[in-house]
């Protein structure tokens, strides 16, 4: 296992999204006191485009990375979550192609973006051309009828309190001697076991990252958050056989397994 690259990022990261075709990376930073949103985009080579601003800075997320685009969804305001616009912006033209308003995306397969359009109390399902913005109405059955099989390694998340959970628990205090809490999120191939898992400090918590091989020697461990006030989805990713997570919010890592 052997570091290909670290990179210092702009500000701190607050949603991480990988595009397991292109292997390109999206990132949505935050400012510590206002919490605007900007947006920046990582290629395969470790070039970083961005960062860029959205009209909306404050309630916006990044939903997607397709290729070198990022598509980006804003929303009402904190207490309500229901979607206001939806952007696709292109990193390399560092443009905003389009915008269609009062759209959920539910998922990509290009050249369609699928979801369904929010209108009071209902939904009209439909797919949107990337390259056009035109709308195709759609039949439910439609949309959820879909299966990708491009996905990138699975990594399973482990809640507190599951059978999975204990047994890495049980691996963790044996091996390393930590108290997991909360969550884990565990990967494996043939080679590498990778765990990242949350440990109390006080009242808040660390996340740590420890990467073993199969006979559950430690190959590497790091410190990917502290004074957490609660755990992550997703803490790191394996794509191309290339582990990639964040330290302490503002240094993107990537790995050769």
């Amino acid at each position: 296992m052997s570091k290909l690259q670290i990179i210092e990022l702009p500000a701190r990261l607050w949603k991480l999204q990988a595009d397991v075709h292109s292997g390109t990376i999206g990132l949505e930073f935050r400012e510590q006191d206002s919490l605007q949103a900007n947006f920046a985009l990582i290629t395969p080579e470790g070039e970083m485009h961005g960062p860029f601003e959205m009209p909306e800075k404050w309630w916006v997320t990044l939903d997607a990375v397709i290729g070198a685009k990022l598509l980006v969804r804003s929303y009402e305001d904190h207490a309500n979550p229901q979607t206001k616009k939806l952007w696709l912006l292109d990193t390399h033209a560092q443009e905003i192609l389009w915008e269609v308003d009062k759209f959920l995306p539910n998922r990509v397969d290009q050249p369609w973006i699928y979801g369904h359009f929010i209108e009071g109390d209902e939904g009209k399902f439909a797919k949107i051309n990337m390259d056009t913005a035109a709308a195709s109405y759609l039949s439910q059955e439609k949309v959820a009828d879909h299966e990708n099989g491009d996905k990138s390694a699975e990594i399973s998340h482990y809640v507190e309190g599951t059978t999975h959970f204990e047994q890495v628990h049980r691996f963790l205090s044996k091996k390393v001697g930590d108290f997991a809490v909360k969550a884990i999120d565990y990967f494996q191939s043939d080679g590498r076991i990778i765990i990242s898992y949350y440990i109390y400090e006080g009242e808040n918590l660390i996340n740590k990252l420890h990467i073993f091989d199969r006979e559950g020697t430690v190959l590497h461990h790091d410190i990917l958050g502290t004074s957490l006030p609660t755990v992550a989805l997703q803490s790191f990713f394996v794509l191309f056989g290339q582990l990639i997570f964040v330290n302490r919010h503002n240094q993107l890592s990537i790995y050769e397994l």
